[in-house]
């Protein structure tokens, strides 16, 4: 037996599959899927696996979701697959050119335009946190829980309105365990969250993301100084300026102070970020997940970049920990990496979707 489940939007879904036969409830909290499948008598030692939409979605539902898999897995030798939630959103329609479109926040929805042929998703525009009018003068037919709280909008819009997430979730996760080459990520760590959570945006409040001149370096490397074990100096900072549009220098401007930056230059088709840092006093504020996420945003748009790499020193944690919540991947380690011997990751990014 297999079991999906959904928490990307406004309630809970649960897929249970086994034996040829599906069938897909709908609850009002996610949190009831446990309690749910108990008093229907299924037990998870009963579980082939569990799969669970990993994002884009709901900031909350996306943790809550993927930590009721993990709890019924843990101890029981259950793996967890990882679906994005678009894939399990697609799955069951018939092939065509569709844009998937999730709530976020006002005027925003978590958006997408997928071309499916069988069991594949080609994305012609990738995953991402987008203004509702610009995704409106896509072409495709329109499918997700946006269409219930837009309904002017899509109105007389070519769309599916019925639909659910758990079922797809639940026959990818049956195809990937039979090595069927079907997109998943095997025992994630977090979701793919795209966007800062509600809570993050009100402590972030207004701030402007610019590009960073040579007259700003000093500012820039006090930041560094205060971040880093073995910091760049003045030189580095204007020789990576001076490639121009080869390389991005950005910072925060948060109250006219300089709150964080981000560094990282183009090679061929990869993008190599080198460096994200937040100035003491404005750090957990979500500044330096907004650089990454305007960062991933802008290159996604800019069409050209396959791959986004960087290293990380092995022990530092909160870093590992943001990357991986934008779907970076560990992909190996590299022994006494930086000049104090510390060992560090390189960890990728495809920008073509996860694999």
């Amino acid at each position: 037996m297999i079991i999906g489940i959904d928490s990307s939007g406004f309630k809970g879904e649960v897929a249970i599959y086994g034996g040829g036969n599906i069938e897909v409830h709908t609850l009002e909290y996610a949190e009831d899927i446990p309690g749910f499948l108990d008093e229907k008598g299924i037990k998870p030692e009963g579980f082939e696996a569990i799969g669970v939409s990993i994002g884009p979605g709901s900031f909350t539902g996306l943790r809550v979701g993927l930590a009721i898999a993990k709890g019924m897995a843990k101890g029981r030798g259950i793996d967890v697959y990882g679906i994005p939630t678009f894939d399990g959103l697609l799955f069951g329609q018939e092939d065509g050119l569709y844009i998937p479109v999730l709530h976020a926040r006002r005027g925003i929805v978590f958006s997408a335009r997928i071309k499916k042929e069988g069991e594949s998703f080609e994305r012609l525009i990738e995953d991402g946190v987008y203004p509702l009018q610009e995704v409106l003068g896509w072409d495709g037919v329109f499918i997700g829980n946006a269409l219930e709280r837009y309904q002017k909008e899509f109105k007389d819009r070519k769309k599916v309105e019925k639909f659910t997430i758990a079922d797809g979730v639940a026959r990818i996760t049956e195809m990937a365990i039979r090595g069927m080459g079907i997109s998943a990520v095997k025992n994630p760590e977090t979701p793919i969250y795209l966007s800062p959570s509600e809570a993050e945006r009100k402590r972030m409040g207004d701030f402007d993301i610019l590009p960073v001149s040579p007259q700003e370096i000093p500012e820039i490397l006090e930041i560094e100084r205060e971040a880093f074990v073995e910091p760049w100096d003045m030189r580095s900072f204007l020789l990576v300026l001076a490639e121009g549009e080869k390389c991005i220098v950005w910072k925060v401007v948060k109250n006219g102070i300089i709150a964080g930056y981000l560094v990282g230059c183009f090679y061929g088709q990869k993008f190599h970020l080198m460096n994200i840092a937040v100035k003491k006093g404005y750090r957990r504020k979500g500044i330096a997940r907004a650089l990454l996420h305007n960062l991933l945003k802008y290159l996604k748009k800019k069409g050209d970049v396959i791959e986004v790499y960087l290293e990380v020193r092995i022990h530092n944690e909160p870093a590992i920990e943001l990357y991986k919540m934008f779907g970076f991947r560990i992909e190996a380690i590299i022994p006494e990496y930086y000049k104090n011997g510390d060992d560090g990751l390189l960890m990728k990014l495809p920008l073509s979707g996860i694999q």
